[in-house]
């Protein structure tokens, strides 16, 4: 039988969830997810049936958690939109009701004026950029298997001297990226200031 999962139960990656898919325009449809990770904030990274990815919010989405003898009774269902879509009625329960209230889209970063959902969505961005280089360049370069099969990280075998010694020159390339971002922020300083007003400057 389904557990309805409160927002503050955690759910693990691999588990099995029904939520509440919202359209703008349309009428919400309930999709299953598998979770991929838990983010922040109560947001999840999952997975459809047709290998795209989403986030989740618990609890808005209204998620349920499968149990074992559920997951083959409940068909997956293809969302209609754009998989990454924050923008949805907070209270799930009305929403099954009456249609959404349309939302408008995500604002471009670059543009003035930033929801929190619009920040959440940057901050995934973020999140999931770093998981790609983990996935891509750091699995090529880290990732090792052992005699028995076992996958690993190479920072898991690695000697706490040398391990320090890597975190130290990382800090250290940090220091010195950091050093030159403000090199370049002075001198667009020094251009904004020349080309604004006296009293806006």
């Amino acid at each position: 039988m389904s557990t309805a999962v409160s927002g503050d139960d955690r759910f693990k990656p691999g588990d099995k969830v029904m939520i509440n898919k919202f359209v703008p325009g349309d009428e919400p449809e309930r999709i299953q997810v598998t979770i991929i990770e838990p983010l922040f904030g109560g947001f999840y990274q999952v997975g459809l049936n047709d290998g795209q990815q989403m986030l989740m919010h618990d609890p808005d989405d209204n998620p349920v958690k499968l149990g074992v003898e559920d997951t083959h009774k409940m068909p997956m269902v293809t969302p209609k939109v754009d998989p990454i879509n924050l923008h949805r009625p907070k209270n799930s329960v009305d929403a099954l009701a009456e249609p959404p209230v349309p939302e408008p889209p995500i604002k471009d970063p670059v543009q003035f004026g930033m929801s929190s959902p619009d920040l959440a969505v940057e901050v995934a961005n973020v999140v999931n950029a770093l998981s790609d280089r983990v996935l891509g360049p750091g699995k090529e370069q880290y990732e090792h298997t052992d005699a028995n099969g076992v996958v690993y990280q190479n920072f898991e075998t690695m000697d706490l001297p040398t391990l320090v010694l890597y975190a130290r020159e990382e800090v250290q390339d940090i220091i010195v990226y950091m050093v030159m971002l403000d090199i370049r922020l002075r001198r667009l300083q020094a251009a904004l200031k020349a080309k604004l007003p006296p009293e806006e400057s």
